[in-house]
């Protein structure tokens, strides 16, 4: 299954605001992806629900919501970077 640059850039950007140890929400994301209007980030996932499933958790009992990578988007990230890594050294 091939991964479009939209969703890589956003499981991308949930890795890298969840290393820093910040809480992954709607604004988090959206400073990391530099969206002016963060209610884009949930209009996003609400889009592609069917599809992000595998790969986001989002818990919308907290306030604000909060995102993580379920174990499948962690294997994705890590492919991902895999392979970036690996053709830019060639």
């Amino acid at each position: 299954m091939r991964i479009s640059d939209s969703f890589e850039k956003y499981l991308t950007a949930i890795n890298k605001v969840s290393k820093s140890g910040c809480l992954v929400t709607n604004k988090a994301l959206a400073n990391e992806l530099s969206l002016l209007v963060y209610g884009v980030v949930s209009r996003f996932f609400k889009r592609n629900k069917v599809v992000m499933k595998q790969y986001v958790e989002i818990d919308k009992t907290k306030r604000p919501t909060v995102y993580t990578l379920t174990n499948k988007g962690l294997e994705v990230i890590s492919l991902i970077q895999y392979f970036k890594e690996y053709y830019n050294s060639n």
